[in-house]
């Protein structure tokens, strides 16, 4: 759709990403939560698992800010290629100018932490969604329990997409 709307393809996959990475530390500050206020033996490792999310996340967002270093290991690559495969020179170009493009996007503080809430809340709005299908059938979990396994459910379905369309994963 975005491509559609006249978004470039490198803008596109960034904007994807993007949303991806904040859903992610999202779903992880939920379950983070659940652990916080519920039973403490998993709290080291989840907030080791958020903190490496938000590292990685920071990396990447760093080099598309300042593309030095990984123009660089385009080049060593790509000139390795260029000597035996002649599509390389068009695929330097390509990437300069995914890089090029990359590095001119700047968005304000203001707008990452208003997409982390959407993607909190969009995530929240699911779990009441679970809770209320539990109360519906006469099930009342407590609240830590179904925030452990609704967080635990849905990593789960987002890391282990075997199924078509994830079936079976969250069930």
């Amino acid at each position: 759709r975005q491509r559609a709307l006249g978004a470039s393809a490198s803008l596109t996959a960034f904007s994807l990403a993007a949303t991806g990475l904040l859903s992610a530390a999202a779903l992880g500050v939920l379950g983070a939560a659940g652990v916080v206020f519920g039973d403490r033996t998993d709290l080291v490792s989840s907030l080791l698992g958020l903190a490496a999310l938000l590292a990685a996340g920071t990396t990447v967002f760093a080099l598309v800010r300042h593309p030095r270093p990984m123009r660089r290991a385009a080049d060593a690559v790509l000139g390795r290629l260029a000597r035996t495969w002649h599509v390389a020179a068009g695929l330097r170009r390509g990437i300069d100018s995914a890089l090029d493009e990359l590095g001119g996007v700047r968005l304000a503080r203001r707008v990452w932490l208003l997409g982390f809430g959407f993607a909190l809340a969009n995530w929240a709005a699911d779990l009441v969604c679970l809770l209320a299908a539990c109360f519906a059938w006469g099930i009342h979990p407590d609240l830590v329990t179904a925030v452990l396994a609704y967080t635990a459910g849905m990593a789960a379905a987002s890391t282990v997409p075997l199924l078509p369309g994830v079936l079976g994963a969250v069930e």
